[in-house]
């Protein structure tokens, strides 16, 4: 949750020298040379079947391609910490989506979480007098917050196939900069030539390899053992963090308002993390005899 907590304002520091599509192909046609060269000792399998291609390229379509775009263009007008915030309503999304399409049970305090979660992001968004409204750009970070939703359940459909976290990863990653380089090339050839400064250079780097490879694993095995719904509560970590770092590299001070409602929403996401789930169908283990996996037990 630190490194997908981070990449708000890295995110910000990016956007100095890039545009919202430039930044997403440059940052995820990073990533992509990496796994490339991670493959060659993992071997990711090649997805044949169309019953499993489909959803990988709806992994990449959605997971990456659309996620990365919105929440680039929500933060040209959201500071870091309230496009964190916004985008803490993960769980209010990604719980009935579980409900309807992986059959997980969710208790009546998840059902509370959520609504609380979702009360306090409209506060958060409609409230003009601290700066933050439902601007385009708060729409296009809940638009991101959807998209991630969408893909935390394709990835545990997916798991339950006996796909790794590591060849989610690299497929969704490669296919989802293939949809982004048509629109983002611009960026990629920046950032080649060094026509680049060194600070959105770094940021780039650093959301390539960490947040972009590193988190993505993680995130994969962590729904290897929990239900969907209860992982995408632990997103409600991420305003700590990218507050945090907003304060330490901007000196970008929250005010009381901001926190009291931020820590509605928080509390409403940690009550859906608490919640009791239940009768998934689908499993919550991988067999690591299948393929190579990146998953401790």
């Amino acid at each position: 949750m630190f490194l997908w907590g981070s990449v708000f304002p890295a995110i910000r520091l990016a956007m100095e020298a890039f545009d919202p599509a430039g930044m997403a192909a440059a940052r995820y046609g990073t990533t992509s040379v990496v796994l490339a060269l991670a493959a060659l000792v993992w071997r990711p399998r090649l997805p044949r079947r169309p019953a499993d291609l489909l959803p990988l390229g709806g992994l990449g379509l959605f997971g990456v391609f659309g996620y990365a775009l919105a929440l680039n263009v929500g933060e040209l007008t959201l500071g870091a910490s309230a496009a964190s915030l916004v985008y803490n309503t993960t769980p209010v999304f990604t719980a009935p989506m579980a409900f309807v399409f992986l059959g997980e049970r969710m208790g009546r305090g998840g059902w509370a979480g959520t609504a609380l979660a979702c009360v306090g992001v409209t506060i958060i968004a409609t409230t003009a007098a601290e700066g933050v409204r439902f601007t385009q750009g708060a729409w296009f970070v809940l638009l991101a917050t959807v998209f991630q939703a969408i893909a935390v359940v394709v990835t545990k459909t997916l798991l339950a196939r006996r796909w790794t976290p590591f060849e989610l990863t690299a497929w969704s990653i490669w296919l989802g900069t293939a949809f982004l380089l048509p629109v983002g090339w611009r960026g990629v050839v920046d950032l080649v030539d060094g026509s680049v400064s060194a600070a959105p250079t770094l940021a780039i780097l650093y959301l390539a390899i960490l947040p972009g490879l590193v988190a993505y694993v993680l995130w994969s095995c962590a729904l290897t053992h929990v239900p969907a719904g209860r992982a995408a509560g632990l997103l409600s970590l991420m305003p700590v963090v990218a507050t945090g770092l907003e304060v330490a590299w901007w000196g970008i001070l929250p005010t009381w308002g901001i926190v009291a409602r931020g820590a509605v929403t928080i509390a409403g996401a940690a009550l859906t993390n608490a919640a009791r789930f239940g009768g998934s169908r689908v499993k919550h283990g991988v067999e690591r005899s299948t393929v190579h996996s990146l998953c401790p037990k």
